[in-house]
């Protein structure tokens, strides 16, 4: 069995056909892991779900467009309204649309691969955890998640705003709001205000000074410990180390999915097809 990590697939369902084929996928025995945010930007985030859900050795953490997935669904069964969601419309109103919710809720925020020390995530870490600790973090907010009172996680303003650095004496909600927002959305540190910067998109070397990507701080624990991440579609999948792998190669962008060979610790990529770039200019903010 080969295990393979794949990148922000972003609804780009053709692009990931095509990423399967060259890996020879076989369903039987391979399996897949997936980084979050296969949905939203790109065209077919439906079919993605759908065969993604579909595959019998298919997993994936949660990304910051799974929650603005569970926000939109919790809007449109209250208001019937798509806000700036026209991209998941297709999922808002397909018939399963409860179930595949029901599945994406059950995602976690991290994986850990054991066989090969790796920490899977999203978008980032924080280095004062132990791998014992964001392993439990993200058990509490799985728990939460499965619960009759999942909405009020993904409807509180602080999922987007606040909550910059993480704290030890924080309890309750103040716990998960801090610990999706790291895991699903962190990039850099910022030197100036010691707390994570959520706006800054830019390729590192192209920041402000004050601000320092995420993975150059210092762990304090479990320094052998592989870290998977994608999220950061400007690095291109450009690190490739023995303890730090990047996987948004940009598809939905115009540039490459990536697929990460936990044995051979190759990537193998495909270019996007042109029918699923997202046009900013003709899609908007979404």
């Amino acid at each position: 069995m080969t295990t393979y990590v794949i990148g922000d697939v972003h609804g780009c369902y053709r692009s990931l056909l095509s990423l399967l084929e060259a890996i020879h996928y076989n369903p039987d025995e391979d399996e897949l892991l997936f980084l979050g945010d296969l949905v939203n930007k790109g065209p077919s985030s439906l079919e993605v779900l759908k065969l993604v859900r579909s595959l019998p050795k298919a997993k994936s953490v949660l990304g910051n467009h799974e929650f603005h997935l569970l926000l939109a669904y919790d809007s449109y069964h209250e208001k019937k309204s798509m806000g700036s969601s026209k991209c998941l419309q297709p999922i808002l109103e397909d018939v399963d649309s409860e179930d595949l919710i029901h599945w994406v809720r059950s995602w976690p925020l991290v994986l850990y691969e054991k066989k090969h020390h790796a920490l899977l995530f999203h978008a980032a870490v924080d280095p004062v955890w132990k791998l014992d600790d964001i392993l439990k973090y993200s058990a509490e907010v799985s728990e939460f998640l499965g619960s009759d009172h999942w909405r009020e996680l993904i409807k509180n303003k602080n999922i987007q705003q606040g909550h910059r650095v993480w704290r030890n004496d924080f309890t309750s909600m103040d716990r998960l709001y801090t610990l999706v927002n790291i895991i699903t959305r962190g990039r850099y540190w910022s030197l100036v205000d010691q707390a994570y910067d959520f706006h800054c998109i830019l390729t590192p070397g192209d920041q402000p000074i004050s601000l320092l990507p995420w993975y150059e701080l210092k762990r304090q624990h479990d320094k052998s410990l592989k870290l998977i991440f994608g999220h950061w579609a400007s690095l291109k999948g450009s690190i490739q180390t023995d303890r730090l792998v990047a996987l948004d190669g940009g598809c939905v962008w115009g540039g490459k999915l990536l697929a990460y060979n936990m044995t051979t610790n190759r990537v193998v990529s495909v270019e996007v097809l042109p029918e699923e770039v997202y046009e900013r200019k003709k899609n908007g903010n979404q």
